[in-house]
């Protein structure tokens, strides 16, 4: 069973994986606070070979042989060479001396065949699943924040030739300086170019609105049906619509939109339909509304250490609702 999640887990790290293993991976996160301290740790550090092995001088050989002999000694089966992702051969050895370094941190690393195509450009994939955040430190020591739902994906010679990560669904960015490389966000729709900048976007793929809010230094955004790049101001939040390719530039408290990194969730004048797309993706449930409900309400509110079930119950003091709570589905419905 361990081994095939192990697969699954370096399927999704190359975005190679099927629908299907990343709900299966989903839930078997879920399971167990060590499989999600695995994890997170693995994702964290998962860039380590490209930044750390700069400055470690290591017997490759020896680095394999002592790999080899340790997980046969722990698992007695099979080995298989690790490989991180990327083009060139050369990264199949620097893998077994990431290995080496990674289990001495009591970490796991996943293991594959190295059956692959070298002339491909080769990707990593950093993921968060529902109702988790993650968090990693790219080669250039960008860090980004990683909202529940979300994926960043990037190509394994980041920082050589370019600095371009692609996001679907939200992500907090702490952005390197280097101005003779800049840094860019690309979503579905948008482009964002940086210079060394704090800065949160939202982009998931099933929303309508491109929500970009900048909190340091400053981007400036390619859209659809836009001659000129528009520039944004510390303080302010550009939002565009993927239906009407309509702009709305304003000024924002930009603590609201990115607290959430410190696992606080903020609504300031939030309308009913925003409240629970935000809700089922911060406690990484289904949430299915009553047709008849028509709610015009607007909440102004703060979650910290709430459970799903202390929301609803604080939702339901202004607004009339009933609800139930079946495992990882929520029903609720209107009492008018």
């Amino acid at each position: 069973m361990e081994e095939q999640f192990q697969h699954i887990i370096f399927k999704f790290l190359s975005g190679e994986a099927s629908k299907p293993e990343l709900l299966k991976l989903s839930e078997w996160l879920k399971e167990s606070a060590e499989h999600k301290k695995m994890f997170d740790k693995t994702n964290e550090l998962w860039h380590l070979n490209e930044k750390k092995l700069r400055n470690v001088d290591l017997n490759i050989d020896s680095a394999w042989q002592k790999l080899s002999s340790k997980v046969k000694k722990n698992n007695n089966r099979s080995t298989y060479k690790p490989i991180l992702i990327s083009s060139n051969k050369f990264t199949i050895y620097r893998a077994a001396a990431v290995a080496l370094i990674l289990i001495s941190l009591s970490l796991t690393l996943f293991w594959i065949s190295d059956n692959f195509n070298n002339s491909k450009v080769k990707f990593v994939t950093i993921f968060a699943p529902l109702g988790e955040k993650s968090k990693v430190q790219l080669a250039d020591g960008t860090i980004v924040w990683l909202n529940s739902g979300s994926s960043l994906k990037y190509a394994a010679d980041f920082n050589r030739t370019n600095r371009t990560a692609v996001l679907e669904g939200e992500a907090y960015f702490d952005v390197t300086h280097d101005k003779s490389n800049p840094f860019f966000v690309k979503t579905k729709d948008v482009k964002i170019k940086v210079w060394g900048t704090s800065f949160n976007v939202r982009a998931y793929n099933n929303d309508n609105i491109v929500e970009t809010t900048l909190e340091h230094g400053s981007i400036s955004m390619q859209l659809p049906n836009q001659k000129k790049d528009v520039f944004i101001k510390p303080g302010q939040q550009l939002l565009f619509s993927k239906s009407s390719s309509s702009v709305q530039l304003k000024k924002v408290d930009v603590d609201v939109f990115t607290s959430w990194k410190q696992n606080i969730l903020k609504f300031d004048n939030a309308d009913f339909n925003e409240i629970i797309k935000k809700l089922e993706r911060w406690y990484g449930v289904h949430i299915l509304l009553d047709s008849k409900m028509k709610h015009s309400e607007r909440y102004t509110m703060t979650i910290k250490t709430e459970s799903l079930r202390e929301v609803l119950k604080r939702i339901k003091i202004t607004t009339p609702i009933s609800y139930k709570i079946e495992v990882d589905s929520v029903f609720i419905y209107s009492i008018n």
